[in-house]
């Protein structure tokens, strides 16, 4: 391959050789210093330097992430919305309103539509200011490696090591050669933890301040965006006075990027910070729900069933670990036999025909349900 000769080839070629040098004090004390080094490689591919020179893996597939899934009646009407752990509500780009990519653009990475997966200058500085501190104040990671951290490297996410650091670096820079920016953006955004139990940006709108994405303010679009960094200690729900804070940073780097007027900054800083906290409402058919979660996981009450209930068992996957995933993350729509006119029918036969007031349990369990 003949010799880059453009200084605008040869940074794109620097901006696709992700070495990482460690830095040590003399204590031992990891400092995570990132520098990239100005050498250049005869072969223009991020193969070489992935595979050969840094032994990472190629870049696997992305899993979807988890969705909330949805149980319903005979009758289309809705008996419950189900999640294991996780609140999630996917959108897309197009959903998601203008004022929330500025806000997150502005405080996660300003250069997002410039870099190639990785921000040299950024890297540079935070490495700097870490080896003058002794320890780690800032970090210089994209929203495309916060990407990689979080839906390829989920179970190393909180591990400061080199060898993380250099995985997530050199994936960050393949998967910009896979998808554009607004691809990513948007699996960002639908992703990202922002504290909570909410996952992603609509799960997010809603729990915070119930409301839809189309509805979001200014003030509470920064509010959203700075929870990312820190989505415990930002919480506006439980620390709002740092929620506020951190919120008129974000307003103010808005500002900074053009995205915002100083007047526009200005009136969003001295609104108030309220919220209007939402949760998932509970099972309109409790014992309905939890015995059709338990009929789609569990084999034994599938075969308690009778012939033929197994199968939709089977779909959900081998194992009773791969059917919960299924079943509370997997965005369904299950579709039940339950009546709701019938149902209140019964009920109120047995509350006015069985039951009684101060009635003992050891009575009301032997009554039929």
């Amino acid at each position: 391959m003949s010799a880059l000769t453009s200084s605008g080839r040869t940074q794109a070629l620097l901006e696709r050789i992700v070495l990482i040098a460690l830095v040590i004090a003399a204590t031992g004390v990891l400092f995570g210093v990132l520098l990239v080094p100005t050498a250049v490689v005869a072969s223009d591919t991020l193969d070489f330097v992935a595979g050969d020179l840094l032994d990472v893996g190629p870049l696997p597939e992305a899993e979807d992430p988890p969705e909330n899934s949805f149980i319903y009646a005979s009758d289309g009407s809705l008996l419950a919305e189900i999640n294991f752990n996780e609140n999630r509500e996917p959108a897309t780009l197009d959903e998601i309103p203008d004022v929330v990519e500025h806000a997150v653009i502005s405080t996660e990475d300003s250069t997002f539509y410039e870099h190639h997966g990785i921000n040299i200058q950024a890297i540079m500085r935070a490495g700097l200011s870490n080896l003058e501190s002794g320890q780690i104040e800032s970090g210089a990671s994209t929203i495309t490696q916060q990407y990689v951290k979080n839906a390829f490297l989920a179970d190393r996410a909180t591990e400061q090591s080199l060898d993380r650091k250099i995985v997530e670096a050199v994936w960050a820079v393949e998967l910009e050669k896979r998808l554009d920016k607004d691809e990513i953006l948007e699996r960002y955004l639908n992703r990202i933890y922002f504290g909570a139990g909410a996952y992603g940006v609509a799960a997010a709108a809603e729990r915070y301040f119930s409301v839809e994405l189309d509805e979001l303010t200014l003030p509470q679009a920064a509010t959203l965006a700075g929870t990312i960094r820190d989505p415990r200690r930002n919480d506006p729900l439980e620390n709002p006075e740092a929620a506020k804070a951190r919120r008129d940073i974000v307003l103010g780097q808005m500002a900074r990027e053009g995205f915002i007027t100083e007047q526009q900054r200005d009136v969003a800083r001295a609104t108030p910070l309220e919220t209007n906290a939402s949760e998932i409402p509970p099972p309109n058919e409790p014992f309905w729900v939890d015995w059709i979660t338990r009929q789609l996981t569990n084999e034994s009450v599938a075969e308690a069933v009778g012939p033929g209930a197994t199968e939709p068992l089977e779909l959900m996957g081998d194992d009773t670990e791969e059917r919960i995933a299924s079943v509370f993350q997997g965005g369904l729509r299950i579709h039940t036999t339950l009546d709701p006119e019938f149902q209140q029918l019964a009920e109120q036969a047995i509350d006015g025909r069985l039951t009684y007031e101060d009635e003992p349990a050891a009575e009301v369990a032997r009554e039929p349900m």
